[in-house]
């Protein structure tokens, strides 16, 4: 059944996870981003060739923006972001490192606490960014102290922190 599908991902992890079921992804972008897939899907992509894309239902819906003049293009809903009921931490809490792996958490967690532990961790914290669209995120929410991961995935977030502390 699945002889005449061809799979592609943005990111290692879900290659990884797609392997486990005995799926090789036929296309993964140079970077584990919207944007690089993009480009990259581009010169691989027919204008018709049908392009299912499976998400969560609240993401929102630039990449199948993008892809719509490339291909036909449908989304497939499959989970939900859900927010969090509450994010436990002590009042003046700081931390060196805050990592963000995707937008979607971006929010969720900035809804979550209050003004002052937002300006204490712009203030205190190198807040690491998995990519671009994290990163456009954490602005929206006037965070300025920013580093965006070279390479765009959980490895790229760790040496961009080393290379933080270390350098």
């Amino acid at each position: 059944i699945l002889s005449n599908i061809r799979f592609a991902v943005i990111g290692e992890k879900t290659k990884k996870v797609l392997y486990e079921y005995g799926i090789d992804s036929d296309f993964m972008p140079s970077q584990a981003n919207t944007m690089n897939f993009c480009e990259d899907f581009a010169k691989v992509v027919c204008k018709s060739d049908k392009v299912w894309i499976v998400k969560a239902k609240n993401d929102d819906d630039e990449l199948k923006q993008k892809l719509d003049s490339l291909c036909s293009c449908r989304e497939m809903y499959v989970y939900k972001n859900v927010p969090l009921e509450e994010l436990k931490t002590k009042e003046g809490e700081a931390f060196d490192y805050i990592l963000f792996t995707c937008a979607s958490s971006v929010n969720r967690i900035f809804q979550t606490i209050d003004e002052n532990t937002k300006k204490l961790w712009n203030k205190t914290s190198t807040i690491i960014s998995i990519g671009p669209k994290t990163t456009q995120e954490l602005q929206k929410y006037g965070i300025q102290n920013i580093k965006e991961a070279k390479d765009n995935s959980y490895d790229g977030m760790i040496h961009e922190m080393l290379d933080n502390l270390y350098n």
